[in-house]
């Protein structure tokens, strides 16, 4: 596993019936990552490798929220000038 590089906070969203990378996959990461004093988060759903409906949106609200803690989201007003001829 390739965490000895990793700085960035680091959201984990994976599926617990995912037999194709297997949630302890997602896990070790997670606790490896934890062990570095990585700010992270792990986020199971009720879903396999592609996320069912429900657990897509679950999955962008939980994104939002984490890039809200780290990133200014706040819509800015355009400072273009506008031109007429």
């Amino acid at each position: 596993m390739h965490v000895g590089k990793v700085q960035t906070p680091t959201l984990i969203q994976h599926g617990e019936l995912d037999q194709t990378v297997l949630p302890s996959q997602a896990q070790e990461f997670f606790h490896a990552l934890k062990a570095r004093k990585i700010p992270l988060k792990l986020q199971l759903y009720k879903s396999d490798h592609a996320f069912n409906m429900p657990a897509s949106l679950a999955g962008m609200e939980d994104l939002l929220d984490w890039l809200h803690t780290y990133i200014d989201l706040t819509p800015h007003v355009s400072r273009k000038k506008s031109f007429t001829k």
